[in-house]
């Protein structure tokens, strides 16, 4: 743990000095993953884009991704999407944009969505799946909490609601934390790949963000979060165990994908 928190010093200042692509960063993640895999017999490593998962390679991610590419460059969907027919075929990662902008790769956005918050007439919603590692919801809510605005007091303030779907739904499809014009969501039981877990739930995020943002009310009564159900004190800040897991206590992907063995992953970082 003390070799990572080193690694993150040292990546905090190269891009404090403009050197936003740097290997320092990369092996932050790379290097958490791979020691996953020293504690468990099968040397599996945990699966960056959802921790549910042990894998030895995230090449096949997402899975059909294969199938959604043949869907997206058949004939009749490209001409119905007016491609160009000239144009590349269509690949579910594909390098070359990738690479045309890698030199602004921890660039960050910290500026310019401090200038749309403060303008105070554009609702911005983040959202993250419960168990994905790579962009997790503890190191989102971090930043989003750092960040200086005009309303950072009343964010830093707010407690969670979970959100309920339906008025008299019993299990939450999420956890919502809201400021005005800024809304952060926590999807429970999905990865990275939102739509993908929770195609159904993807969908209602969506569609009650758009009707928010069209009818000016706040997202916590869209999403039905305020409705019949006290904050959550589970999910306060002070609940948790982002040293360890990137997640909070009760919604826990270290102890899913390694039960038993968690201990000796703490071991492991240290």
């Amino acid at each position: 743990l003390k070799s990572l928190r080193a690694q993150e010093r040292t990546c905090q200042l190269a891009l404090q000095h403009g050197q936003y692509m740097n290997k320092v960063c990369w092996n932050l993640l790379d290097d958490v993953v791979r020691l996953s895999a020293a504690a468990n017999r099968d040397h599996l490593k945990a699966n960056m884009y959802d921790a549910r998962e042990s894998v030895r390679s995230t090449v096949s991610f997402p899975p059909g991704h294969d199938r959604v590419e043949e869907f997206m460059n058949a004939a009749a969907v490209r001409t119905a999407l007016h491609v160009d027919p000239g144009t590349l075929r269509f690949h579910e990662c594909a390098n070359p944009p990738y690479n045309a902008l890698k030199h602004q790769d921890g660039l960050g956005v910290v500026d310019a969505l401090r200038r749309i918050l403060d303008r105070g007439d554009v609702n911005v919603l983040f959202y993250n799946g419960q168990f994905d590692l790579i962009c997790n919801h503890v190191g989102v809510q971090r930043s989003l909490l750092a960040l200086d605005w005009a309303h950072a007091d009343t964010l830093r303030r707010a407690k969670y609601r979970p959100w309920l779907r339906t008025p008299d739904a019993t299990r939450p499809a999420g956890h919502l934390l809201e400021a005005p014009r800024l809304a952060l969501l926590l999807v429970t039981d999905s990865g990275h790949m939102v739509p993908m877990n929770q195609p159904d739930v993807a969908l209602d995020m969506i569609q009650n963000f758009i009707a928010a943002t069209e009818t000016a009310t706040p997202l916590s009564v869209v999403f039905h979060a305020a409705a019949s159900r006290p904050p959550d004190r589970d999910l306060n800040r002070s609940s948790t165990c982002s040293h360890v897991c990137g997640s909070f206590r009760d919604l826990d992907p270290a102890r899913h994908l390694l039960g038993n063995n968690l201990s000796s992953f703490r071991d492991s970082l240290s």
